[in-house]
């Protein structure tokens, strides 16, 4: 066989691979998936109207103040409330410093993977599905505990983080400020057709275009051509270069979602980096952080920790990568929850820090307040002056082995059916589809590739090396008319991509 025949056998052996493993029974154990050990968290089962079908999870120190804030903590696909917040900390640092916060939990019956459905229309606006049982469980705790209404934060992983830049879109009235990681600009994507193409390839739209999906989401924007300034929520993002699930160039076009709706242009007002972690922040005229862009080089697709700090009850799991840097902390900071650092580990960790950063050649360039060609560092130029091999290096956060690279000249083997005892691939390429299996994006890729590589790329790695979404799609290498690209980043239906989807099981349509 040769060609698409030969293509066309192998996604047949993966999808029977990929169904098998969607089929085990621990899968599927809603109650497994609970993960109640070592939890803080109680369930509130009954908060109001529930039209997105999500579980409340909710953190309300003992002696929470009046007035206090709050925020809202959103979990990426196959996680949970409970081990998001035993990795993340979050309900110790409320603890510490006196804020509640709120866990939303998917359910499996909504999404197989419990990812929250943020490219589904129906649950992505104002009053509507998954993001009106959010801002129900906001309200209902708020009610409960004289919360402070003009304190009130967001933040979330990767599909939970893209639910996070929902709830900021559709509720900028509600949410002060927000941090999104590993996310998708808001209505990037409509189906799951798209979710995968955002997710693997990325799409480029203008400022002003993402900018009009945010304004059109609540009444708040109709303020924009008025003389009333719109109190638009304050953003943080945060994105791992190394990063193979969500393509680190969404966070680009967050950015510009958000830098359009305040108002600002894609040059920063100052720029730093350190040890590999790069910040630009957009100040307003008071000089206040509204927006903050931080990208780290060898993180891929998890939440930064420092679990060595044992003050800030951090602890490692699944998307969860402890480099010395808690984002937690760094986010209540941006929040305005933490106005003290905190003192070093200790004094020998402190100097090998400095040391470290000194050696990586840190450098500050500060223009706060002075936006111009001199002191300004533009996102995208930003990003793209990184090293490209950056991008190829796959951080193993979770202990995963790439297949063996074939030998040339030597046929594939079909891809062995893991144990069930090994580490699945990483859910969060997974989004609701019609067909248990069908969501994996290197088999999206694999359909495109030629025989030598199949086993390399059903292991999610290009045979260069490099991640499979780093590398051209062979399906642009083939003349073919029928190529199904359009000009917004979207995909046409009849194309070549749609075919693939179809031989996976998948409509191409949510």
């Amino acid at each position: 066989m040769t060609g698409i025949e030969s293509t066309t056998a192998n996604l047949a052996l993966w999808r029977l691979q990929w169904e098998t493993l969607f089929s085990l029974p621990h899968l599927l154990d809603e109650s497994e998936m609970d993960d109640e050990e070592g939890c803080r968290l109680s369930e509130v089962e009954h908060f109001g109207d529930n039209p997105g079908n999500l579980r409340m999870f909710q953190y309300v120190p003992d002696n929470l103040p009046p007035q206090a804030p709050l925020v809202v903590v959103l979990h990426g696909c196959t996680q949970t409330a409970a081990g998001y917040d035993r990795s993340s900390g979050w309900s110790w640092l409320a603890q510490e410093h006196g804020f509640a916060v709120v866990f939303a939990q998917q359910r499996g019956e909504n999404n197989p993977r419990r990812c929250f459905n943020w490219f589904r229309p129906s649950d992505i606006v104002r009053d509507g599905g998954e993001a009106a049982s959010i801002r129900h469980m906001v309200t209902w705790l708020a009610d409960r505990h004289d919360i402070d209404r003009q304190r009130i934060f967001v933040t979330g992983l990767s599909a939970g983080g893209a639910m996070a830049n929902v709830m900021l879109s559709a509720y900028p009235d509600v949410f002060a400020a927000g941090a999104i990681i590993a996310g998708l600009p808001y209505r990037s994507a409509k189906s799951v057709h798209d979710a995968l193409q955002v997710m693997m390839e990325g799409v480029s739209r203008s400022p002003e275009a993402w900018g009009a999906e945010v304004r059109a989401a609540s009444p708040l924007g109709s303020l924009a051509d008025s003389r009333i300034a719109a109190p638009w929520p304050r953003v943080a993002v945060w994105q791992g270069l190394a990063d193979d699930v969500v393509r680190p160039s969404n966070a680009v076009e967050i950015v510009k979602q958000w830098t359009d709706v305040h108002g600002f242009g894609e040059q920063a007002s100052e720029e730093e980096e350190a040890g590999g972690t790069k910040r630009m922040r957009w100040r307003n005229a008071d000089g206040e952080v509204v927006i903050e862009a931080v990208a780290i080089e060898h993180l891929g697709h998890a939440v930064p920790i420092d679990a060595a700090r044992l003050d800030l009850h951090e602890q490692p799991g699944p998307h969860f990568a402890d480099i010395g840097l808690s984002s937690t902390l760094e986010i209540a900071r941006f929040f305005g929850l933490v106005r003290v650092d905190p003192p070093p580990r200790d004094k020998e960790e402190g100097e090998k820090i400095d040391k470290k950063a000194d050696q990586k050649g840190a450098s500050r360039k500060s223009a706060a307040g002075k936006v111009g060609a001199s002191g300004a560092t533009v996102l995208t130029s930003a990003l793209a002056a990184l090293p490209s091999g950056l991008r190829s290096r796959r951080p193993r956060v979770r202990g995963r082995d790439a297949a063996p690279r074939p030998r040339p000249g030597t046929a594939p083997q079909p891809p062995s059916l893991p144990d069930e005892s090994e580490v699945l691939p990483p859910p969060e390429t997974m989004v609701k589809a019609s067909a248990p299996g069908a969501e994996r994006l290197p088999l999206v890729a694999a359909a495109v590739a030629t025989q030598g590589e199949a086993q390399a790329v059903a292991a999610g790695v290009d045979v260069k090396g490099a991640p499979v979404h780093e590398q051209e799609m062979r399906a642009r290498e083939i003349e073919d008319n029928d190529s199904g690209a359009n000009g917004d980043g979207g995909v046409q239906d009849g194309g070549l991509f749609d075919r693939i989807m179809r031989m996976l099981g998948l409509s191409g349509k949510d």
